[in-house]
């Protein structure tokens, strides 16, 4: 497994790419999408963070979020949602 190392910038929008396992076309279906966005909701309300931005394309996806100052850290976020998804 991989050692990404994070460095933590309080205050400073993250940019995250996700994509799809094979870049299977996922994203093509609407209830994908739909689920998609009700995984997104939930996370939020669990581990809160900003959306600034994003963008769903049919394998992957962009993010642009803005942590709290007290917040966990983005890899919790993205961990419960593909956990969830």
């Amino acid at each position: 497994m991989p050692n990404y190392r994070r460095i933590h910038i309080p205050n400073t929008p993250i940019f995250i790419t996700s994509v799809t396992k094979d870049r299977i076309p996922y994203f093509n279906l609407s209830k994908n999408i739909n689920l998609f966005y009700s995984v997104l909701e939930n996370v939020q309300k669990s581990h809160p963070f900003e959306m600034v931005a994003q963008v769903l394309l049919p394998d992957h996806f962009h993010w642009i979020i803005q942590m709290p100052d007290d917040s966990e850290g983005f890899s919790i976020i993205m961990q419960s949602f593909k956990g969830n998804f």
